[in-house]
């Protein structure tokens, strides 16, 4: 089962899927650069678990408002959801559900929360501010960008070399200029 929980992080959270995972969560909360922040912090400080709900997965244990809603989901994270629910299906494990305010979930017996790589969150949200600048707002959109990063920068706790490696990353998706293929929840600035 380990490895099905690491797939599920890498199918979620790797550096091809986090932006499109960041915006679907975004869209859960709120769609301002403050909301974009909370979520960069709580990705790197509360890590993630599978729990599954009748709507999404919750990356979550403590937040139930982030759901990803499984009719958001593309055809390889449904498969791993169902690869998950196998797994915990044929395991002997202990099935743990909750009843959080909002509705029901099912968690898996992990010992500890999933931790996503830093350099990922901040390429995440590089490309979500990014994807949302027009040639009218190049230039606020970069200190915005910049006055953000260093916002999660400073409110986490980071691996050494995150900064360069997200850096490098965002300077490859701007010179390939990538097409995304999921609609952008605009970022309203606060």
């Amino acid at each position: 089962m380990p490895e099905v929980i690491e797939e599920w992080v890498d199918v979620f959270f790797s550096a091809d899927k986090i932006p499109r995972t960041m915006n679907l969560l975004l869209a859960c909360k709120g769609n301002t650069i403050h909301h974009l922040c909370d979520l960069a912090v709580a990705l790197n400080q509360q890590g993630v678990v599978p729990a599954l709900t009748i709507n999404g997965l919750q990356p979550f244990a403590t937040d139930y408002a982030y759901i990803l809603k499984y009719a958001d989901m593309d055809a390889s994270q449904l498969k791993i959801v169902q690869q998950l629910t196998t797994a915990l299906q044929k395991s002997d494990v202990t099935i743990y559900c909750h009843n959080a305010p909002e509705h029901a979930y099912v968690s898996f017996p992990i010992a500890a929360k999933m931790q996503i790589d830093d350099a990922n969150i901040l390429y995440g949200v590089g490309v979500l501010c990014y994807l949302n600048e027009s040639s009218s707002t190049q230039h606020l959109t970069q200190i915005i960008t910049d006055r953000l990063l260093e916002m999660i920068i400073n409110s986490c706790t980071m691996r050494l070399g995150a900064v360069h490696d997200a850096i490098t990353m965002l300077r490859e998706y701007k010179s390939h200029k990538r097409v995304q293929f999921y609609k952008l929840h605009s970022l309203r600035r606060m």
